[in-house]
C-alpha cells in the first residue's frame, strides 16, 4: 500500500453531482420500502450525512456534532460547530441547505425516531445516530447513540467500497469523504 499524498485530489463538481444523484436514488428506494429494517435506515442516513457534508463542506467531526436543534427547517440551514485545527478558536457557522439535502434530512427523521424508540431513557440530541449496537474502547453502546466522527467517515467508506464492487463502473469514487466535501474544479 502506497503512502497517501496530501492534500488528496478532490472530485470535480460534475462527478460530485453524480454521487449525490446515486445517494438520492438509493435513499428514495430504501425509504419507499418502509419495512423499517436497519439496512434501509442506513441508506437514508448515509445519503443525508454525505449530501450534507458535500453541501456545507463540513468535516466528519462537524457532521457528527450536529444536533437536531442545529437544523433550522424553516430557514433551510444548519449550524455547524467549527473547530479549526490549530487555526484559532472554535466558532458556530450557519450554512444554507439545498432542496436535495433538506429532503434527505426530512426523509431521515422517521428512521431516526424509530431507532430512538428502542432506547430506554431520554432522547438523544444528535441528528445522526448509530443504527446498531457497537463498542468503543471495550464498552458496548446501544443503537441510537450519537454517531462518532469515525462512524461518519466509515459510513461513507463502506458506501464507496460497495459501489466499487457492484459492477456499475463507480471505481472512481473516492473512499475518503474529505475528497467529496472539498470544492473541486468544474
Amino acid at each position: 500500500m502506497g503512502v497517501a499524498r496530501y492534500p488528496l485530489p478532490v472530485v470535480p463538481s460534475g462527478q460530485r453531482l453524480e454521487v449525490v444523484r446515486r445517494l438520492v436514488a438509493e435513499a428514495t428506494a430504501a425509504h419507499a420500502a418502509r419495512n423499517g429494517g436497519w439496512r434501509e435506515s442506513l441508506l437514508v442516513r448515509n445519503a443525508a450525512m454525505v449530501t450534507l457534508a458535500i453541501t456545507t463542506g463540513a468535516r466528519s467531526g462537524e457532521v457528527s456534532a450536529i444536533d437536531l436543534a442545529d437544523w433550522h427547517r424553516r430557514r433551510r440551514a444548519v449550524t455547524l460547530h467549527r473547530e479549526p485545527a490549530g487555526r484559532g478558536p472554535a466558532f458556530h457557522e450557519e450554512q444554507p441547505l439545498d432542496d436535495t439535502t433538506t429532503a434527505l434530512l426530512r426523509m431521515w427523521l422517521p428512521h431516526r425516531t424509530r431507532v430512538l424508540a428502542t432506547l430506554d431513557g431520554g432522547d438523544v440530541p444528535a441528528l445522526f445516530v448509530s443504527l446498531r449496537p457497537n463498542s468503543r474502547a471495550g464498552v458496548l453502546w446501544p443503537a441510537g447513540m450519537r454517531l462518532h466522527r469515525y462512524g461518519v467517515r466509515d459510513a461513507w467508506r463502506q458506501t464507496a467500497l460497495r459501489w466499487h464492487t457492484d459492477g456499475e463502473h463507480w471505481t472512481w469514487v473516492p473512499t475518503r469523504l474529505e475528497q467529496l466535501r472539498r470544492p473541486g474544479p468544474g
